[in-house]
């Protein structure tokens, strides 16, 4: 689990991910590491979902056909920061026009991230 000690509009927060649903350039979502050169950054995103569970926890699951390297993780931190209100909604959409990683928000921490189901 990630504690996130601030107040987060669960529900701008799902419109924010619905956002993110579809085949779009994640450029903004992803971080650069020296070994990974990727030909383009189009990924495709088939669901998201952000469940409320007992005493204010959040799970989200995302499906995809392929990920950038730390993008689940700057995913869910971006969304973290649309839900306390420091990144706008329309902002958040224009980091799909204009992906530019200094504009998204925090590479969430790996804490309770986990690879559930590859499908072939």
């Amino acid at each position: 689990t990630w504690h996130y000690p601030h107040a987060l509009d669960i529900d701008l927060m799902k419109k924010a991910a619905e956002a993110l649903i579809g085949t779009h350039d994640f450029g903004a979502f992803c971080n650069q590491h020296s070994e990974t050169h990727y030909a383009n950054t189009i990924r495709t995103l088939t669901a998201i979902s952000i469940a409320q569970h007992p005493e204010g926890m959040l799970k989200f699951v995302i499906e995809g056909n392929n990920f950038l390297y730390n993008m689940v993780r700057i995913i869910v931190g971006t969304l973290a920061y649309v839900g306390r209100g420091l990144i706008s909604l329309e902002a958040h959409k224009n980091l799909l026009k204009n992906p530019s990683r200094p504009q998204a928000g925090i590479t969430a921490p790996a804490h309770g991230l986990c690879l559930y189901k590859v499908h072939y």
